[in-house]
C-alpha cells in the first residue's frame, strides 16, 4: 500500500512537472499573405476566423517582416534566428543549401529545455538540415498538412506522446496551404474539380476583390487564355483558389485549436502563428517588397498576454523568434544571434534599444538586399543589369500572364508598363514610400526630392551589413549602381554556394545525426571528380562515377565492381576509440535484379552480393569486422564495429572490398567514418583553481565576474598538453551589468606564440544588458594541429568603471587526437 502510494505521488508530481512549463505550438502558413487575414483586414467574409481567434484573445503584430521571401532561407532564419552569412542556408534546395554545424536551432533548444519535439509538415525546409535530430517525432511528412482532420489525429497524438513522457510539448506545425496547387485551380489549365477536402466554405470568382499589389488594368484585360490553353479565364478564378486554400488552412487552425482544448490544456498552451512570407504572385513571393516581406504574428498565451493587444510601434522580424523562444523557456540565449526577444513586447512592456528597421536578405537566383522601417523601403538590386529577368515561380502563375498582355496593349498605363518592367528587371536600387504607397508601385529611388531619405536608408542598410558581417554586399551597398560592383557582387554569393556544394556538412539530406557525439575521422560526398577524403581505391574495380550520387548528395560516387576496394590512404590511432562507426548512402534503384530487371538504370546486385568491412594494424593483416549483404547494400548503412577484447591497434587502416560476381556492381556515397571516445573536462573543480586572475577579480564557487582595471581578465593556470588535443569544446554564459555600447566580452587562446580571439561578444549589436546567454566554441583537429592552442583567457574591454560581466558555467573539454 505505502508503495502504490508514493506512486500515485510520484505520477501526480511528474504530470504537474510536464504542466509547469507552457506548451507551445509554432504555426507557420505556406505562402499567406498577411493581407489574406481578417484582422489584418481582409474583406472577405469568414476568411480565417480561427487564425483570428488567435489574435483577438492575445496580440497582433502590426510591423512583423520575413528575412527571406522564399522558402528554406525564410524558414532557417526562424530556426537559427541568423542572417544567411552566419546560418549559411542561402538558397531553396540545392546542394550545399543545408548546415550542419548549427547546433542551436529552435527543436534543439526546445528538446535541451525537457520539451517533446515534434513537426509536421515542410519537414525538409524548416530546418538548415533535415531528418533534424532534434525532432523528436516527424508527425507528418513535407505536404502532410491540407487535410483538417489528419491534422486534429496527428495533434492529439503529439499530446498524448508528450503526456505519457512528462514533459511538455513543442509542435511546430507547418500548413502546407495556401501555397500552390490551389484548391480547384491547375496551375496550367486552370480551375479544376475537388472531390475531397473541402474548405468549410468555398469563396467564387466575384467575390474576390483585385488585388491593389496589382497596379490597375481594364477589366477586359483581367480574363485570357491560361499557359496551357484554356480560354476565358479570370484572373480572379485563380485568386479564388488562392483563397479557398487560406479558409482550409484556417480549417486546419481550427482542428488543432479543437485538439488542445479537447485535451484541457489550451489555456496551458502558447500559440505563435505566422506566415513564411507573402503569396505566390508576382510583387509578393520571391520579392523583397512590403507585400513579400510583411506576415502576420499574432501570439496568444492566456495569463501573459494581454487579450486584444496590438503592438504597432516596433519593427520585428523572424530573427527574433528563436530569442523569444528562450527567453519564454527560461535558458540563455545563444550570444551568436542575429535577433532579440520581444517578450517585452509580449508582456505589454518596452523593450531595450530595439532597432527601428529589419533588414532583409536574397541569396537565391536574384540577390538582393533591402532595409524596411514603418515608414521607407529601400532595396538594392545586384543582379538588376537591364538584360538579366528576374527568376521565381510567381512569373509563373496567370495573373502574372495577364498582366504581362495587359501591359503590352496599345491602351496600357505608364504605371502597368513601368511595374510589369520592374518586375521583370527591377532596378539597382529602389526607394517606396511604404506610408503612403506600402503596394511599392512607386520606385522613388531617382526622384529628388527623396535624395536625403534615399542616403539615409542606404547609410542604415550599410551600418547593419558590416555590424553583422554581410560581406558580400558591402561594396554594392556603397555603390549600388557600379556595373562592375554588381557584378562581382552576385559572382561572390555565386561562387560561395559553389564551394559550399561538395561539402559533406552543407548538404540538406543527411544519413546521421550530425551532433551523436561521435569524433570525426572523415566525411565524404566524392565530389568533383577527385575528392576522396582520407580513401584511396585499392584497385581498379572501385572508381569515382558520375550519374551514380546518393540523393542530396551530388552526381557522383564510388562504383564497384568485382573485387572492388578503397581503404584508408593513412593509418589512424584507432585505440582512442572503443568503437569505430561507417555509414553511407547507396542511390536509388540500387537492389538485387532478376534477369527482366537488370535493363533498369543503377547498378545490379546479385543475390551473393556482399561488401566486406575490415581492418588491420602495423603488421597489415586484415580482420573481417562485418559482411553487409544485398539487402543491406540496397538501403542506407550504419555499422557500428566494437574493439576487440585487446583494443584496436594504435596505427590501424580500414577498407571496404565488393565481393561480386562479373556485371554485378555496387555504389555507395557520403561515407562518414566516426570513432566513439568520451570527453575529458579539463576543469573539474572551483574556478579558483582553474584561472589566475589580479586580486580584484570576484570568484564564487565555478563562477567569476570581470570588471575594468586590474580585474578585467582571467588566465588559465596550467597550459595544455598540446600533443594530447585532437578535438576541444568550450562552453560558458554571461551576463552584463551597467554594460556600455563599445563595451566587449572576449576569449582568446594562446596559439602560435601569441594570442588570438576566439570568440567576441560586442554589445554594441545585439548582446543586451542583464540578459543572459550562452556560447559554443568547438575546436576541430585541423585547427588544433595548425594553431596549437596551449592556453585561454577572457578578457572585459569597458568604458564605464561600474561595468561588469560574470561567467558562469565554464566547462572546458578535450579528447584525444587519432
Amino acid at each position: 500500500m505505502k508503495a502504490l502510494l508514493l506512486g500515485i505521488l510520484a505520477t501526480a508530481s511528474l504530470s504537474h512537472l510536464a504542466w509547469s512549463k507552457p506548451h507551445v505550438v509554432f504555426l507557420t502558413l505556406d505562402d499567406l499573405s498577411r493581407s489574406s487575414v481578417g484582422v489584418y483586414g481582409c474583406t472577405l467574409p469568414e476568411i480565417t476566423p480561427n487564425l483570428d481567434r488567435i489574435a483577438q484573445e492575445g496580440m497582433r503584430f502590426d510591423h512583423f517582416h520575413m528575412v527571406a521571401t522564399n522558402c528554406t532561407p525564410s524558414r532557417s532564419h526562424m530556426m537559427t534566428g541568423q542572417y544567411q552569412q552566419k546560418n549559411l542556408v542561402l538558397s531553396l534546395g540545392k546542394e550545399g543549401a543545408g548546415n550542419h554545424a548549427n547546433r542551436f536551432t529552435m527543436p534543439a533548444i526546445f528538446r535541451d529545455a525537457g520539451y517533446h519535439t515534434g513537426i509536421m509538415g515542410k519537414n525538409s525546409h524548416q530546418m538548415p538540415f533535415e531528418p533534424h535530430s532534434a525532432w523528436d517525432i516527424e508527425y507528418g511528412s513535407y505536404g502532410s498538412t491540407r487535410v483538417p482532420e489528419a491534422i486534429y489525429e496527428q495533434v492529439k497524438a503529439a499530446i498524448a506522446n508528450a503526456e505519457e513522457q512528462g514533459k511538455p510539448l513543442f509542435f511546430n506545425l507547418n500548413l502546407y496551404d495556401p501555397h500552390t496547387d490551389l484548391y480547384g485551380w491547375n496551375g496550367q489549365t486552370g480551375p479544376k474539380e475537388e472531390k475531397t477536402n473541402h474548405p468549410s466554405r468555398i469563396y467564387q470568382a466575384d467575390e474576390i476583390a483585385y488585388p491593389d499589389f496589382f497596379p490597375p488594368i481594364p477589366k477586359a484585360a483581367e480574363t485570357g487564355t491560361t499557359r496551357g490553353g484554356t480560354p476565358n479565364i479570370s484572373m480572379r478564378q485563380e485568386l479564388a483558389a488562392y483563397f479557398n486554400s487560406v479558409k482550409r488552412a484556417d480549417d486546419s487552425v481550427g482542428a488543432m485549436i479543437r485538439a488542445f482544448g479537447e485535451a484541457g490544456i489550451l489555456d496551458n498552451t502558447m500559440i505563435v502563428a505566422i506566415s513564411d512570407h507573402g503569396m505566390q504572385q508576382p510583387g509578393a513571393k520571391t520579392t523583397l517588397y512590403h507585400e513579400g516581406t510583411v506576415s502576420p504574428l499574432m501570439v496568444r498565451w492566456p495569463g501573459n498576454v494581454a487579450a486584444g493587444s496590438i503592438e504597432g510601434r516596433h519593427m520585428v522580424s523572424a530573427l527574433d523568434l528563436l530569442p523569444t523562444f528562450c527567453e519564454v523557456l527560461e535558458v540563455p540565449i545563444p550570444a551568436d544571434l542575429d535577433g532579440r526577444s520581444f517578450l517585452p513586447m509580449l508582456k505589454g512592456e518596452q523593450p531595450q534599444q530595439w532597432r527601428d528597421f529589419v533588414y532583409m536578405q536574397q541569396n537565391d537566383r536574384n540577390k538582393g538586399r533591402a532595409i524596411q522601417t514603418t515608414d521607407w523601403l529601400y532595396t538594392i538590386n545586384p543582379w538588376s543589369d537591364g538584360t538579366t529577368k528576374f527568376g521565381s515561380v510567381s512569373t509563373g502563375m496567370h495573373c502574372w500572364k495577364l498582366l504581362k498582355e495587359a501591359s503590352e496593349r496599345p491602351d496600357a498605363s505608364d504605371l502597368l508598363k513601368q511595374w510589369t518592367h520592374r518586375i521583370e528587371y527591377r532596378s539597382p536600387e529602389e526607394l517606396f514610400d511604404i506610408k503612403n504607397d506600402p503596394q511599392c508601385l512607386h520606385n522613388l529611388a531617382t526622384d529628388p526630392n527623396h535624395k536625403e531619405t534615399k542616403l539615409n536608408m542606404r547609410a542604415k542598410m550599410l551600418a547593419e551589413a558590416k555590424i553583422s558581417n554581410d560581406h558580400w554586399v558591402i561594396d554594392c551597398i556603397e555603390n549600388p549602381t557600379d556595373p562592375t560592383i554588381q557584378a562581382q557582387t552576385v559572382a561572390a554569393i555565386e561562387d560561395f554556394r559553389e564551394n559550399r556544394s561538395s561539402l559533406p556538412t552543407a548538404s540538406r539530406l543527411v544519413h546521421y545525426d550530425p551532433h551523436d557525439g561521435w569524433m570525426e575521422i572523415n566525411n565524404t560526398l566524392f565530389e568533383d571528380g577527385d575528392k576522396w577524403g582520407i580513401w584511396t581505391p585499392s584497385n581498379e574495380d572501385a572508381a569515382m562515377k558520375a550519374n551514380h550520387g546518393a540523393e542530396g548528395c551530388g552526381q557522383h560516387a564510388i562504383l564497384f565492381t568485382q573485387a572492388g576496394a578503397i581503404e584508408t590512404h593513412t593509418a589512424i590511432d584507432a585505440s582512442v576509440f572503443s568503437k569505430l562507426k561507417i555509414q553511407f548512402l547507396v542511390p536509388k534503384g540500387q537492389e538485387a535484379k532478376n534477369k527482366r530487371q537488370k535493363s533498369k538504370p543503377g547498378p545490379v546486385l546479385g543475390r551473393t552480393s556482399s561488401l566486406l568491412v575490415e581492418y588491420a594494424g602495423p603488421n597489415g593483416d586484415w580482420h573481417l569486422a562485418a559482411k553487409l549483404n544485398h539487402k543491406q547494400l540496397s538501403q542506407p548503412v550504419e555499422l557500428i564495429i566494437p574493439a576487440p577484447n585487446e583494443g584496436f591497434p594504435e596505427s590501424t587502416k580500414v577498407r571496404l572490398r565488393a565481393a561480386l560476381k562479373e556485371g554485378e556492381s555496387f555504389a555507395l556515397d557520403g561515407l562518414r567514418f566516426t570513432g566513439q571516445q568520451d570527453w575529458q573536462i579539463v576543469n573539474t573543480g572551483r574556478a579558483r583553481a582553474f584561472w589566475k586572475a589580479a586580486k580584484d577579480t570576484a570568484f564564487q564557487g565555478r563562477a567569476f565576474t570581470l570588471t575594468t582595471g586590474d580585474g578585467n581578465e582571467v588566465v588559465q593556470k596550467q597550459p595544455l598538453a598540446n600533443g594530447d588535443i585532437g578535438e576541444l569544446e568550450i562552453r560558458y554564459q554571461f551576463e552584463a551589468k551597467d554594460i556600455g555600447t563599445n563595451d566587449r566580452l572576449i576569449l582568446e587562446t594562446h596559439a602560435d606564440g601569441h594570442w588570438t580571439t576566439l570568440a567576441a561578444h560586442d554589445y554594441s549589436y545585439i548582446l543586451l544588458p542583464e540578459k543572459h546567454y550562452s556560447h559554443l566554441v568547438t575546436l576541430s583537429v585541423d585547427y588544433i594541429n595548425r594553431m596549437q592552442p596551449s592556453q585561454f583567457r577572457f578578457r572585459f574591454e569597458a568604458d564605464d568603471d561600474t561595468a561588469q560581466v560574470s561567467i558562469t558555467d565554464f566547462t572546458l573539454k578535450t579528447r584525444k587526437p587519432f
